[in-house]
């Protein structure tokens, strides 16, 4: 299970740079590592962003400070078990394409990578989503690579604002 909070105090996308704020990410290990399923620790990254609006395209870079709990369970061998520190540079890239939806990608550095046994490893993200409900609700797809630790990801997606 994944939160996500983003605190954007100064937005102005008229200049360059349009925005500054303040980001928290962090997982909770619902699934099992033995069986496969989920991470098997506690992650969280805090970090800086900034907003730079072009027409319909945007571009949201972001630096995180990371931390991975140890793993949790019998099963992982315990070099790969370890807390990890490290970071995450980002930029999240969006092309609105109109009113209710868009496309973004997201490349991402990670060292000390939550994904691949504290190998650092690069990633890709990708989204489309819809507004059903302006500012409270989207729906839409995610696809994630993971190149150095070798996993895919594609599900579908529903976005709530608080």
């Amino acid at each position: 299970m994944r939160f996500r909070y983003y605190w954007v105090p100064y937005k102005n996308y008229a200049k360059k740079p349009g925005a500054f704020g303040l980001a928290i990410d962090s997982y909770v290990p619902t699934g099992n590592a033995d069986d496969g399923l989920g991470r098997g620790r506690w992650i969280f990254a805090t970090g800086l962003s900034t907003g730079f609006v072009f027409g319909k395209f945007s571009t949201f870079p972001y630096i995180y400070y990371l931390y991975s709990g140890e793993i949790m369970g019998d099963k992982i061998s315990a070099p790969g078990k370890r807390a990890l520190n490290g970071y995450i540079i980002q930029s999240i890239c969006v092309y609105k394409i109109n009113k209710n939806s868009y496309v973004d990608c997201t490349p991402i550095f990670m060292k000390n990578s939550y994904s691949n046994a504290g190998k650092d490893d690069f990633v890709v993200e990708g989204n489309y989503l819809y507004m059903v409900k302006q500012n409270k609700m989207q729906v839409g797809c995610f696809a994630r690579r993971y190149f150095y630790g070798n996993s895919t990801t594609i599900r579908a997606a529903m976005r709530i604002y608080f």
